[in-house]
């Protein structure tokens, strides 16, 4: 057997349509949507988000992801204008972790929290 792929499904928060507008403004496509849940794909990364919204779980949720080149990556965030756009979205400069990896993390607006590595 052999797994082919995998897609996690992320919490929107309170607003669903906020969160996809975010997603959206950092490059995503939506691929499918309704009302409860959305495909989103940046080349070979894929997403459901989900029209969910319990803080206790967004607040533990975590999602590692693999850039090709971090600064460049931070530097992108920083152009997007992000936190003047969304106001609750957080995210740290590059920083070594004690793990060994270098990574962004950004909060997204529903509280979940995306390593950037």
């Amino acid at each position: 057997m052999n797994y082919q792929s995998i897609k996690p499904i992320i919490p929107s928060g309170e607003n669903f349509e906020q969160s996809l507008s975010f997603f959206k403004h950092i490059g995503f496509t939506v691929n499918w949507q309704n009302e409860s849940i959305s495909e989103l794909q940046y080349e070979n990364c894929l997403f459901l988000l989900q029209n969910f919204n319990n803080q206790e779980f967004q607040n533990n949720y975590m999602v590692s992801v693999n850039v090709e080149n971090l600064d460049e990556f931070y530097k992108f965030l920083l152009s997007k204008n992000l936190l003047e756009m969304f106001p609750s979205v957080r995210f740290t400069e590059p920083k070594e972790m004690p793990w060994g990896i270098r990574e962004i993390n950004l909060i997204d607006l529903a509280g979940v929290c995306w390593h950037f590595a």
